[in-house]
């Protein structure tokens, strides 16, 4: 304690009590001991030769039991009364036991004055400490207080401020004792400028700083404690003390191990004192107290001895100290070490209390049978592998480690610092229980180590928001668990699992494996262009939990591409136009993109077979390719696309001829080997074929001849053809000259572009001969005939005589007799031919005549005839016009009457051949009975786009029995007049109708006039006929008013006539419909006008 200080001299039965007190009549300084054997005081004088400190207060003491050498700093002594004076001192002196000897080692020390400091001694260093204090500011009092700390290392004996972090300020009058196993100094309580304190703290010499503690039912604010170290139960105990004047009999007791005061509560006690000198003997384990202010005399109570629970150590499977545990991790040691006093029979062993949220764990061991075993643990929350203990004796006791080697199986969530009670069971002295506070603590949380590695069955390693193919199979990798504060340990294999959830809760658990990455493999979502969130959770150790930092997007698409667009096969490059054939294999192939509005195209396959939906064709990521043909024939190219995510679309494919053989000239005519005969002028003809090539290009066909031999050949010159085809037959006609010089050479190429010229062919020309020539006579063209007769057929022929002459008859049903290559008849050696009962219809017929080996031509190039029964059957058509006139853009519809006049009941079959694309008719088939008639309704629509001109439309009525009518008329198409509307726009325009309503009644009027003019018809006059006035008022070049006016001037329509033309603007229908001319006649109030 500041002020004096309490001593046992190493080796003798002497506590020293420093303080300096001043004997006036031998003016010497002395100090007391006690002899604690005999219990006796006894004043210790300092030697006459050598004069020691003067006497003071307050001084700061140190003791080395190593050296036998006490140090006294400072203090204070007071003289004078009113005012009292104070003197403040800042010297070092050394006392020696040994010699009783005083030596002042410095006279003013750099720490400057101070009383009621902090002075200890750190044998291990051998150095002094000053820390704190108070000092009188003049010798009048008025203190203030000292916070800086001093160093005095006595070997070269110099001092240094000691700068500290943190720690008490300007602190006096402390309770203090330094700990040598900790190179320490415990302080508690004190006063400075703001008041008395109960602060507690430790200062740690080595390094040099303040750790406050925060102990458990600490003492109350206090000065001048008294304070002493057990260093067996390594307990701190503290008496008295004071808030002012006098003392405190308080007695605490600091159990360190456990971070907790207790109060003492002992009878008798030692009395209340401030600043007391106390000591600790641990040898005798007396604690020794005196002065103070408190009663005279010294003052001591025994602590009995007893076993003491030293700190417990836990070391993890490495063999590593550690203050964390891991749960499932790995199996954990745990050593309990006891001081012994006297050895193994001071105690029967042990017992380890854990204590968590979830219950007490308790483990015994027995000393006398080396065994351990589990008392107590409702939870499993440790498993006990095996226990055992060691023993270090000392000279005094020794050292008992019980070890028990743990799983911990924590599967809950982590706890806090885990304090434990250590409890040592008594033997033959006592034992002690200690509780541990926050010995270690438990860890079982854990989290995902790594980034996770996604890697999909197509596309492989994904990233965040990657496109998936639906039900594509997923690898989740490159993770594993570890625990959440250190992520180089994991559990024990088994010991947890890892699981990896969808939002529509699927999951896939995988067990852990220490040190092994986890393979979780998983169907993603069976759909289309959804966002699919997929978290991991880790379960095992605790429960299940989310890892909310490990999320993972993933979108899927389940929809293929579209097949590619404009898939075209190109001949000589891209940009060539032809696409149907090519004379080499080097082909071109481009294609528009095919869509995929999901994860977007990543390329496409091609082959020469369809592999939709497949891989089994070259890939490409570009839209242009060029590949290589193996021959002649057609070459068919698929493509298809594939997706980012591996949906494989169907194909587009597109063919080409692949055609390196150019076309081949067949059957010159006429014949190289003959003559030509009858003219000049020669039709030449050759048969280009390319059957199994690309066809021949119409406008490649070329032709070249010379009638002066072969070398006076002409420019080539082409031939039109009509279409490109496999096979043409090319005829034109040349002038040849009379003779042998006469050549000619063809020159075609197909599709491909093989090229081909032939070789030139002679014509031997003779003007002197004919060929033969029919014309054709009778029945005349389109007679309708009788089926009963018999039907001849009569021609005639030119330059030869007619029994020189064969001839070949084609006859049939269809036009395409007369072009068959099989005749009716052949060979007929007369110029007619008779045919008897032909069934009825239309029947086409020609004849081709043979002489001298040349085949000549018929005029006309066909004829027809009708055949049908005229006994008691008959069909007649009425209404039918000769002509009309429809604008463009307009329709009309006419009614027309069939009748059946025959017997016999008919099924009727009409036929259309019209040259406008738009007739139709009400039927074109039905059942007309005998003497029946039936009317039908035949529109007619002139589209806008319709060329202005005459067209002709044919109806043919033909009867199941034989019966046939026919009927004709022309359709004059015109440019439809706008007529812009007046008054009354939008309404209905009957300006049509008035116009004809006029032309009524101008005509009547003119026939009038007319035949007036004539004397009652002695001369005819033109009249306007109603064809005529039609087409009069059709034409684009004559007004409504100059189509209304006969040809003839002077003649003026009736008055009455002009005047009824307004009313017809006001009796119009106000809807807009389609009215007939009749209704036009009565809206004028006119009945069978015309």
């Amino acid at each position: 304690t500041s002020g004096q200080a309490l001593f046992k001299i190493k080796g003798t039965p002497y506590l020293y009590l420093m303080n300096v007190f001043y004997s006036s009549n031998m003016n010497r300084v002395y100090f007391y001991r006690c002899n604690i054997d005999t219990m006796v005081w006894e004043v210790v004088y300092n030697r006459s030769d050598n004069p020691g400190p003067h006497y003071r207060y307050y001084s700061g003491w140190a003791y080395d039991e190593n050296t036998g050498k006490i140090y006294m700093y400072g203090g204070y002594y007071s003289y004078g009364y009113r005012p009292t004076r104070y003197q403040d001192y800042a010297d070092l002196w050394e006392y020696d036991v040994n010699t009783n000897t005083w030596t002042r080692i410095f006279e003013n020390s750099a720490p400057g004055t101070r009383y009621s400091m902090m002075l200890f001694l750190d044998k291990e260093s051998g150095s002094l400490y000053v820390y704190g204090g108070k000092y009188h500011r003049s010798i009048y009092g008025n203190t203030s207080y000292r916070s800086t700390m001093w160093k005095l290392d006595l070997n070269i004996r110099v001092w240094r401020e000691v700068n500290y972090a943190g720690g008490p300020t300007d602190l006096a009058g402390m309770a203090y004792t330094y700990v040598p196993e900790k190179r320490g100094v415990y302080i508690f309580g004190g006063v400075n400028s703001s008041g008395y304190l109960d602060y507690f703290w430790f200062f740690h010499v080595p390094t040099e700083t303040w750790t406050r503690i925060y102990g458990v039912a600490h003492p109350s604010i206090k000065e001048g404690a008294g304070m002493v170290y057990d260093p067996l139960t390594e307990e701190i105990y503290l008496y008295g003390g004071s808030t002012g004047y006098g003392g405190s009999n308080e007695f605490h007791v600091f159990r360190s191990k456990e971070m907790r005061w207790r109060n003492l509560f002992i009878t008798p006690d030692a009395g209340e004192r401030n600043y007391p000198a106390m000591l600790f003997d641990p040898e005798e384990r007396y604690i020794y107290m005196t002065a103070g202010r408190g009663p005279s005399g010294i003052w001591r109570m025994h602590i009995p001895p007893r076993v003491s629970p030293l700190t417990p150590k836990i070391y993890d499977p490495e063999g590593n100290a550690t203050d964390v545990v891991y749960a499932k991790y790995g199996v954990y040691t745990a050593v309990l070490p006891l001081r012994l006093i006297n050895g193994l029979s001071d105690t029967k062993g042990a017992v380890f209390r854990i204590l968590t949220s979830h219950g007490e764990v308790r483990l015994y061991y027995n000393l006398s049978s080396s065994s351990g075993e589990k008392l107590y643990d409702p939870y499993e929350q440790v498993e006990l592998i095996n226990s055992s203990h060691t023993y270090i004796p000392w000279t005094e006791g020794g050292l008992l480690n019980i070890t028990f080697r743990l799983v911990f199986n924590w599967s809950f969530t982590d706890e806090s610092l885990r304090n434990v009670i250590f409890d040592a069971l008594p033997g033959d002295i006592s034992g002690d229980s200690v509780l541990f506070p926050e010995l270690f603590r438990v860890s079982g949380d854990l989290t995902i180590k790594g980034n996770p590695l996604i890697e999909a069955e197509w596309q492989g390693t994904l990233t965040n928001n990657s496109w998936v193919r639906a039900s594509e199979n997923i690898t989740f990798t490159n993770i594993s668990i570890v625990y959440s504060d250190n992520p180089e340990l994991s559990p024990m294999d088994g010991s947890c699992f890892l699981s990896i959830h969808d939002d529509e809760g699927n999951y896939y658990n995988v067990t852990h494996r220490r040190g092994k990455v986890f393979r979780v493999s998983l169907r993603a979502k069976n759909t289309t262009d959804s966002l699919v969130l997929y978290t991991f959770k880790v379960g095992g150790i605790p429960p299940e939990r989310d890892m909310s930092d490990t999320l993972f997007y993933l979108r899927v698409d389940g929809t293929p591409p579209t097949p590619p667009g404009a898939l075209l096969i190109h001949a000589d490059g891209i940009e060539d136009p032809q696409t149907s054939s090519d004379n080499d294999t080097e082909l071109f192939v481009a294609w528009n993109p095919a869509l995929d509005p999901h994860s977007g195209v990543a390329g496409y396959f091609y082959s020469t077979v369809d592999g939709s939906g497949t891989t089994s064709g070259a890939f490409t990521e570009e839209r242009e390719i060029t590949v290589e043909a193996p021959g002649e024939g057609i070459y068919v190219i698929y493509v298809w696309a594939v997706d980012r995510v591996g949906n494989i679309g169907m194909a587009s494919s597109d063919d080409i001829f692949v055609d390196m053989t150019p076309p081949t000239f067949l059957n010159p005519r006429p014949d190289p080997s003959t003559l030509y005969p009858f003219t000049d002028n020669v039709q030449v003809g050759i048969t280009i074929t390319d059957p199994f090539g690309a066809g021949i290009d119409q406008f490649s066909v070329y032709y070249r001849y010379s009638t002066t031999g072969l070398n006076g050949f002409s420019d080539w010159n082409n031939v039109p053809m009509e279409a490109s085809e496999l096979t043409m037959n090319v005829t034109v006609r040349l002038n040849l000259a009379e003779g042998e010089g006469n050549y000619v050479q063809w020159k075609a190429s197909d599709m491909a572009g093989n090229v081909n010229i032939s070789e030139p062919y002679r014509i031997i020309v003779n003007t002197t001969m004919k060929y033969p020539r029919v014309t054709l006579l009778a029945p005349e063209n389109n007679t309708l005939l009788s089926a009963e007769d018999y039907i001849t057929l009569e021609w005639s022929v030119d330059y030869y005589e007619p029994e020189s002459v064969t001839y070949d008859l084609y006859l049939g049903k269809d036009l395409s007799a007369v072009t068959s290559a099989v005749p009716y008849a052949a060979d007929i050696d007369k110029t007619n031919y008779t045919i008897a009962h032909l069934s009825p219809g239309t029947y086409y017929w020609k004849v081709v005549p043979k002489a001298k080996g040349w085949t000549g031509w018929c005029t006309p190039s066909y004829m027809t005839f009708r055949i049908a029964y005229t006994t008691a059957k008959g069909l007649e058509l009425e209404g039918l016009p000769n002509s009309m006139n429809i604008p463009r853009g307009r329709s009309k519809a006419i009614s027309i009457t069939l009748t059946n006049t025959g017997e016999a009941n008919e099924e009727i079959t009409v036929t259309i051949n019209s040259e406008l694309p738009d007739v139709t008719i009400s039927e074109s088939s039905f059942m007309l009975l005998a003497g029946e008639s039936k009317t039908l309704q035949l529109a007619i629509h002139v589209p806008k786009e319709q060329r202005i001109g005459l067209y002709r439309i044919e109806l043919i009525f033909e009867g199941s029995q034989g019966s046939y009518a026919r009927g004709n008329f022309t359709v004059v198409v015109e440019e439809y007049q706008e007529v812009t509307p007046g008054p009354q726009e939008g309404k209905k325009d009957y300006t049509f109708y008035i116009i004809l309503l006029i032309v009524a009644i101008v005509g009547g009027a003119l026939a009038y006039v007319l035949v007036k003019k004539s004397g009652g018809g002695e001369e005819e006059e033109e009249e306007i006929s109603p064809e005529k006035l039609e087409e009069r008022l059709y034409s684009p070049e004559i007004s409504a008013e100059e189509a209304l006016t006969p040809e003839e001037e002077g003649v003026e329509a009736p008055p009455e006539a002009v005047e009824k033309v307004p009313e017809v603007a006001e009796e119009t229908p106000k809807e807009e419909e389609e009215i007939s001319l009749e209704d036009a006649w009565s809206i004028l109030g006119v009945r069978g006008g015309g």
